[in-house]
């Protein structure tokens, strides 16, 4: 497994080019919450023992910068102003920050869980908790010296089927129209059931309208299959209009049917920023006086199915240059990631 680790880490990571790197980045505040040592102090040969380091970061995106603008609705209330976002992030470094490397392995979470030291280390997978001395698994990237970080860049996305919600996460703001007032537009959810238990369908955005007869609920078996509607007396939206139910009360949505839904939601998330605050965490990183790894050679992004799909876009729509020419990361190793993109950058993702 060693050699196939190697192998990988040196033929994978290719680079995206070189920009020059003035001394700036659009994260604005760091906070360092914990600093605590890792893996029960075991010692990774020269690279001895580290240090597990975790914090927030805010940052401010200018809406007219060209590579920014390229995100929807980041522009929506036409004030013209730097659009905020928070995240968290780890960082697990070398506490001797000379017998590091001097590069970063950049974990891009699956839908806020870590996925880095189930992928290099024989780890267990989805471990968001990593202190123990199991939890580094055969200690390959250590060994090697990588400093790893992981940071929050989903806002939208649900819990993982049987893992739930990891907990790096990404805040940002609710678009609005020019005048302040709430959007509203159509938006599609679509609803795999798996098992006979199911009697609710979430929703990622609350209804502008509980009225069923605005909306419309489909059913189909088949992915080509003609789909059927269900009469809008038979579903209900719930009270809280972050949910749709079947009627009469305590219905099952069938098991092995595919159910979708249009209606009308409110109040989207400006989810693109997403790939801003990658790119800005990474910049940061590697260029600011204030980042908590002190030199840094390389950045390498690693990534597993759903985060490959973002990075895909990250890379097509330019977000890999930061808003003044910084070089972002400087390769991916895409694990098994689609060929498809994200249903990120949209109104309502």
């Amino acid at each position: 497994m060693k050699k196939l680790q190697w192998l990988a880490l040196c033929a994978a990571f290719l680079s995206f080019g070189s920009f020059a790197i003035p001394a700036y980045a659009a994260v604005t505040e760091i906070t360092i919450t914990k600093v605590q040592p890792a893996f029960e102090g075991q010692s990774f040969g020269s690279a001895g023992a580290y240090e597990r380091v975790e914090g927030t970061i805010k940052g401010a995106v200018d809406p007219k910068n060209p590579l920014n603008s390229k995100i929807v609705d980041i522009g929506a209330d036409k004030s013209g102003g730097p659009v905020g976002y928070s995240a968290n992030f780890m960082i697990f470094r070398p506490v001797d920050a000379s017998k590091g490397n001097h590069k970063v392995v950049y974990d891009i979470n699956n839908r806020g869980n870590m996925l880095t030291f189930g992928l290099f280390n024989d780890a267990p997978k989805y471990n968001n908790d990593p202190l123990s001395k199991a939890d580094a698994g055969n200690g390959f990237l250590m060994r090697q010296g990588y400093t790893i970080a992981v940071s929050g860049w989903d806002s939208v996305s649900p819990d993982m089927p049987g893992i739930g919600a990891g907990p790096f996460k990404l805040t940002v703001p609710i678009a609005v129209n020019a005048d302040g007032s709430p959007i509203v537009g159509p938006a599609m959810e679509e609803y795999a059931v798996d098992d006979g238990k199911t009697e609710k369908g979430r929703l990622t955005y609350q209804t502008a309208d509980s009225d069923t007869a605005t909306a419309s609920l489909m059913v189909r078996t088949l992915v080509d299959d003609q789909p059927t509607t269900i009469a809008a007396d038979k579903w209900q939206f719930d009270p809280d209009g972050m949910s749709i139910s079947l009627k009469p009360s305590g219905t099952k949505f069938e098991a092995g049917k595919l159910f979708n839904l249009v209606y009308q939601a409110k109040n989207p998330k400006i989810a693109g920023l997403g790939y801003a605050a990658v790119r800005d965490f990474a910049v940061f990183l590697r260029s600011d006086k204030s980042s908590p790894i002190p030199k840094v050679d390389k950045i390498l992004a690693t990534c597993d199915s759903q985060p490959c799909r973002f990075l895909h876009d990250y890379v097509e729509l330019g977000f890999n240059q930061s808003e003044t020419g910084i070089r972002a990361i400087d390769g991916v190793l895409n694990w098994e990631g689609g060929g498809s993109g994200l249903y990120l950058n949209y109104r309502f993702a």
